[in-house]
């Protein structure tokens, strides 16, 4: 199992006080039959994405050494959360902050008022940037509890679409977002 969103890199964000609370979450999420996991603390401010990656890194390098010297076996991998803002516009470089490094970026909204023709602005800008936004906390948005479908985004935007979610092998959920964490 692949766990696409985690706070679990310590004293970054949301994410544990010290190294031992990160090892301790990640040894039971591994006792729990999760096989990798990509860390995603927040980058609220896109002028800072240097300054975050280097502490990402860091601290994800921390973690992975220890993870190995325990025998823990989670593969942490890099990722972010990008809160999406007018930033998004004025950006050059948003790959940093992609799921490992892949074509995939974990984006979060404004949780109140934001409309969808903003929403489909911002990511825009994610595909124009060669990147597929992977759309966090579905759950929160008007636009999606009011009955908005993935399809329907999908159509909307004209490219394709994935929000935050696995659907369990041989199950299949169609015609509506799946709740997500």
């Amino acid at each position: 199992m692949i766990d696409l969103h985690c706070h679990l890199l310590h004293s970054i964000d949301d994410g544990p006080s010290d190294l031992e609370g990160s090892v301790m979450l990640c040894d039971l999420a591994a006792e729990n039959a999760l096989e990798t996991a990509i860390a995603t603390p927040h980058l609220r401010d896109l002028t800072e994405m240097p300054a975050f990656l280097a502490a990402r890194d860091e601290r994800l390098g921390e973690l992975q050494k220890e993870l190995k010297d325990r025998n823990i076996p989670l593969r942490v991998l890099p990722g972010a959360e990008v809160y999406a803002s007018d930033d998004l516009f004025f950006c050059r470089d948003l790959a940093g902050a992609s799921l490992n490094g892949s074509r995939y970026i974990l984006i979060e909204f404004d949780f109140s008022g934001l409309s969808i023709n903003r929403v489909l602005r911002y990511t825009d800008e994610v595909f124009k940037a060669g990147l597929i936004p992977v759309i966090a906390h579905t759950e929160r948005y008007a636009f999606f509890s009011g009955g908005l479908r993935e399809s329907e985004f999908s159509s909307r935007q004209g490219r394709p679409f994935s929000s935050q979610c696995l659907k369990p092998r041989g199950r299949r959920r169609q015609g509506r977002v799946l709740p997500c964490v």
